[in-house]
């Protein structure tokens, strides 16, 4: 059985309205590394494909009142795009209640084999 490594993604704010407060960007911050089993749940799915499978996807995030309202790959160095697309997919599903103001963050993946 081929594993990952825990992917615990550190957001960098890239952008924000002068309306969001600190609290939010922590809280949004929060909840995106709590997301890091979805994303290593697809990458796993991958690694069994190829084992040698590993890199990082980055991906700009741009979360409108707690909902991801776009989100767009900015780098990908494992060659595999159909993973990528995977990842965008669920990052695209994510929502931070009671969160307000538009913020926009570099959200790197890091995929390693364990």
């Amino acid at each position: 059985i081929v594993k990952a490594r825990p992917v615990s993604p550190r957001a960098t704010v890239m952008d924000k309205g002068a309306d969001v407060s600190s609290e939010a960007i922590n809280e949004i911050s929060s909840y995106i590394r709590q997301r890091g089993g979805q994303i290593k749940s697809i990458y796993e799915k991958y690694l069994k494909l190829n084992p040698n499978l590993q890199g990082r996807i980055v991906v700009k995030v741009t979360f409108s009142n707690g909902v991801v309202s776009s989100v767009s790959v900015t780098g990908n160095d494992t060659g595999n795009t159909q993973m990528e697309s995977e990842i965008v997919g669920v990052v695209r599903g994510w929502a931070v209640g009671g969160v307000q103001g538009q913020v926009t963050l570099s959200v790197p993946f890091v995929l390693s084999p364990k």
